[in-house]
């Protein structure tokens, strides 16, 4: 069955998905990868790979499947690529904003240097316990 949908055209596939036609997504999805897979490597994301870009192309390609509508005039590769490329775009902004930056920049702690930051959580410094009195103080 999935032989004879990959004689469709895209809007067509399109089509039968939104009539419930799973196997008109996967012919879809399958055409498609490499697409989204190029988009994804003429883009970067800040602390994070390009399969997460490519993760979120497809999910964009999905949600042009679930809302294309043929009667508006784009082709179905027009309005795919404008959905995974906002949907790559969005990922990208989301992960250069400022409020995860901590997240971004921390270093993971393993082994020795792990039990010497507990040590010091546990135990501060007389340094520490001074600057904490005074910023009470304050």
């Amino acid at each position: 069955m999935q032989e004879e949908k990959k004689n469709l055209s895209d809007e067509q596939l399109a089509e039968h998905f939104q009539m419930g036609d799973a196997e008109a997504q996967d012919v879809l999805m399958d055409r498609y990868k490499y697409y989204v897979r190029s988009l994804a490597h003429a883009r970067f994301l800040v602390g994070g790979e390009t399969d997460d870009l490519i993760q979120e192309g497809m999910i964009g390609l999905m949600k042009a499947l679930r809302d294309y509508r043929s009667d508006k005039g784009a082709s179905f590769k027009t309005f795919a690529t404008m959905c995974i490329v906002r949907q790559q775009t969005t990922a990208i902004e989301n992960a250069s904003r400022q409020k995860n930056k901590p997240l971004n920049d921390s270093v993971s702690l393993s082994g020795e240097e792990l039990e010497t930051a507990l040590f010091y959580m546990r135990h501060p410094s007389p340094e520490d316990i001074l600057l904490d009195k005074e910023s009470e103080k304050e």
